[in-house]
């Protein structure tokens, strides 16, 4: 029976040492092929730090020239300026570009609203531009937002009040105003300029080259109500347009400065000064609007008013 045993013994053995030989050989296989690729991976990663040395070295793979590698956003791509539905949240003066615009609809970005007691538009106002009176009421104004390009070609917006009666021709003026890149160099509500009363503040208005409409007030060297207090007036670029009135049959520069007494006695048309062949003269024309730069007994060359 011992005898018997013996083979099964050595058989046993055998197959045991076998085993232990494929499993060897199974393991020294397995690091062979991972020592294979990590060495192909270290070469893979030299040979793109290479590459990428080589680029930045020879100007490619650069932002704009400046040597600044490009960062692209997170998914990859440039993002696109949000396009937006109104002005009702920006202010006055905010500097906006045509990406951020809907340029093929943009009379949606001129629009007019009615001005209520209490509200922001009226606090800004109220004993300064308004004042209770007999000539217009609160309800009778509309505050406007608008775009406009300034004198150096960027957009930016605009503010105006201006008589419910006119405020559809002037949105649409200054519609056609932009779709041309018409300059305007500002516009605000004269309270920007305000210096204590009325005239004061229309003559600093002037002075900053603002473009505006409403302010209760009179007319110049005179006692009674101006256009502008009624909202039916409009100063457009009033630095280069400037007014000038006439005395003992003569045209009286004396209140200008230097540079305005330029624009006064040159009327070359050019960019800026208002004549006859101007886009903003045709345009508000055709509204039925009356300019001043026509008149014999002043010159208001800012000046349209209905």
């Amino acid at each position: 029976m011992k005898k018997d045993m013996e083979p099964k013994k050595k058989l046993y053995l055998v197959m045991v040492l076998s085993a232990v030989a494929l499993v060897a050989m199974l393991l020294i296989g397995k690091y062979q092929q991972e020592k294979t690729i990590k060495k192909k991976t270290a070469i893979s990663v030299t040979a793109k730090a290479a590459e990428v040395e080589n680029k930045t070295s020879t100007g490619e793979n650069k932002a704009d020239g400046s040597g600044e590698q490009k960062r692209p956003s997170e998914d990859g791509e440039q993002k696109k300026p949000v396009i937006l539905e109104s002005l009702a949240d920006l202010k006055a003066g905010k500097k906006l570009s045509e990406e951020q615009l809907d340029m093929k609809h943009i009379g949606g970005y001129f629009t007019s609203s009615k001005i209520r007691k209490g509200d922001a538009v009226y606090r800004r106002i109220n004993g300064k531009s308004y004042v209770k009176n007999p000539h217009v009421k609160l309800s009778d104004l509309r505050y406007l937002k608008m775009l406009h390009y300034n004198f150096k070609g960027e957009i930016r917006v605009g503010e105006m009040i201006v008589h419910k009666s006119v405020a559809k021709d002037v949105r649409s003026v200054f519609a056609a105003l932009f779709k041309k890149k018409y300059p305007i160099r500002r516009m605000y509500l004269v309270e920007k300029y305000w210096a204590g009363d009325s005239m004061s503040t229309d003559a600093a208005s002037i002075k900053a080259d603002n473009t505006s409409c409403f302010n209760y007030r009179a007319i110049i060297g005179s006692t009674k109500v101006s256009k502008h207090a009624m909202g039916l007036a409009i100063d457009l670029n009033p630095f280069e347009n400037p007014y000038v009135p006439k005395h003992n049959g003569r045209w009286d520069y004396s209140a200008l400065g230097k540079k305005e007494k330029a624009y006064a006695r040159d009327r070359t048309p050019r960019e800026y000064v208002i004549t006859t062949k101007d886009a903003a003269y045709r345009l508000f024309s055709e509204k039925g609007f009356t300019w001043g730069g026509s008149w014999r007994s002043v010159k208001d060359y800012q000046h349209f008013e209905r």
